[in-house]
């Protein structure tokens, strides 16, 4: 099977090293790809075991078979530690990857023809025609110690910000540039702690009408 060019990315994105034209490309991409959506929980995983410093010491069992098969002589803590690590990681892989009994992967559509992998954000408001320019928007949550990025647009980005909240004002000079009888979409996504997109709304339009 042939390779997705975007899995080259993937660690690049993980770590914050790619641009935010660069990063916003892959994000649409990854969810819409289930080869890099897989691909992206597992590196994602053993990066994070890598970065909050776990417990890598070998497992009872495991430390009984490493005794058996090395000889403790000259094995400094450094190979002690690349060996805790490999025990993880291989804990790791085989949690993401062997099959479980009745699991799939979550799904949900941001439009007509195109499925997502992941939680979809519900949004509340706006919606549809509206009389006048919406003073805040909001939406559900979809997790714990999340950044929300929201966007709105017609073509061209004409607002983003970030918060922590599930509701945001939107401010008078933003409100302005809203035209009547234009239409405008916007949207959330969600960002864990590590900056990893985690979920995505809909991208849902809205029209002054007066």
């Amino acid at each position: 099977m042939k390779k997705c060019k975007f899995s080259e990315k993937i660690d690049d994105y993980l770590l914050g090293k790619l641009s935010a034209e660069e990063a916003e490309s892959f994000e649409k991409h990854y969810f819409e790809c289930p080869a890099c959506f897989s691909e992206m929980t597992l590196r994602n995983e053993i990066i994070n075991v890598v970065r909050q410093g776990m417990d890598l010491s070998p497992r009872p069992v495991a430390a009984r078979a490493a005794r058996r098969a090395w000889s403790p002589t000259g094995f400094s803590p450094a190979k002690w530690a690349v060996a805790g690590i490999s025990v993880v990681l291989l804990l790791v892989v085989g949690w993401l990857v062997v099959p479980r009994s009745g699991q799939v992967s979550p799904e949900f559509v941001l439009n007509s023809n195109q499925v997502v992998r992941g939680t979809p954000i519900q949004v509340i408001s706006p919606k549809a025609d509206l009389t006048s320019a919406p003073d805040h928007m909001e939406w559900r949550e979809a997790g714990e110690n999340l950044d929300y990025r929201v966007t709105i647009s017609n073509g061209n980005l004409l607002w983003s910000v970030t918060t922590k909240e599930t509701r945001i004002t939107i401010p008078q000079e933003i409100k302005k540039l809203i035209l009547d009888n234009t239409e405008y979409s916007w949207q959330v996504k969600a960002f864990d702690q590590a900056g990893t997109l985690t979920s995505a709304s809909t991208p849902t339009a809205f029209k002054v009408k007066r």
